[in-house]
């Protein structure tokens, strides 16, 4: 049963982010990490041989609830912020994280990592450190590991849950884009690989409801808010809330508004898609 959470705001998307590195590729260059809907245009770093360091200006402060890194070719990262920026380091940050084991995502086999600071947050520079380590391969198919550190775009920004802490079972898919071709006789057929994989969440939701005045000051009043805030955002992050970090995406809603009253509850369907590009 999920207790899932969601942000809608990432701050580093919102105009007034601006970014340096220590060590940065002359195309995939840091500005890349505001994206992390297009993990597959990422930020690179130049190597991979020595510790590297990123910092996200946001503009001003803000209180962050929830930090992703999202997509990675290595396992350790370290999450801090302050409000005396330099890209060299910093001394006595405000927020340290330590260092965080990122683990492979089991659905979409991406390394990645949710963290949701432990303390308050209302900094207006986040550091993204990678210690120094190996790099780690992808795919297995992958002859060796890059030479050079990847993010295919981080997340934040602040937290919204479900109405009442509501637990809901998920139905979780794979979409796994491919096209498998041959001859009319079905003699044969070669798989062509069209994409990398993305998930697909599905959840029916059961809300009360107040039965004099359904949707009005309510469980489902506050989902329906909830709803209308996935349409207007398009885009945003969800997080399953499981005590798996790797299993949070930017997804985006498929399913429209479908509420069947019932007495004292209501029930809906949610389906959400991870969002991958372009």
């Amino acid at each position: 049963m999920a207790t899932p959470r969601f942000s809608f705001i990432n701050y580093l998307a919102c105009g007034s982010a601006s970014f340096c590195s220590t060590s940065q590729d002359n195309v995939y260059t840091s500005t890349n990490l505001a994206s992390p809907q297009r993990p597959f245009f990422p930020y690179h770093s130049a190597s991979s041989s020595q510790a590297k360091r990123l910092v996200i200006d946001l503009g001003s402060t803000h209180q962050t609830d929830l930090i992703a890194a999202i997509r990675a070719n290595f396992t350790t990262i370290r999450f801090k912020g302050t409000n005396t920026n330099t890209c060299a380091g910093w001394a006595t940050p405000g927020y340290d994280s330590t260092n965080l084991t990122m683990t492979r995502n089991p659905y979409t086999g991406r390394y990645q990592i949710l963290h949701a600071p432990t303390a308050d947050f209302p900094y207006r520079f986040i550091g993204v450190e990678i210690p120094s380590q190996v790099t780690v391969k992808e795919e297995e198919t992958e002859s060796t590991a890059a030479a050079y550190f990847l993010i295919g775009g981080v997340w934040a920004g602040p937290s919204t849950g479900p109405a009442s802490h509501l637990r809901i079972p998920v139905g979780m898919r794979t979409i796994e884009p491919r096209d498998d071709v041959g001859p009319s006789h079905d003699g044969w057929t070669q798989r062509l690989r069209l994409g990398k994989p993305r998930i697909r969440l599905v959840a029916s939701r059961l809300v009360g409801v107040t039965s004099a005045s359904p949707g009005l000051s309510d469980e489902l009043d506050t989902t329906l808010a909830l709803d209308q805030r996935m349409r207007e955002r398009d885009l945003f992050l969800c997080d399953l809330n499981l005590g798996d970090p790797s299993q949070a995406w930017v997804v985006r809603r498929r399913s429209d508004l479908d509420w069947t009253l019932a007495g004292r509850t209501a029930e809906g369907p949610l389906e959400l898609e991870e969002v991958t590009g372009p």
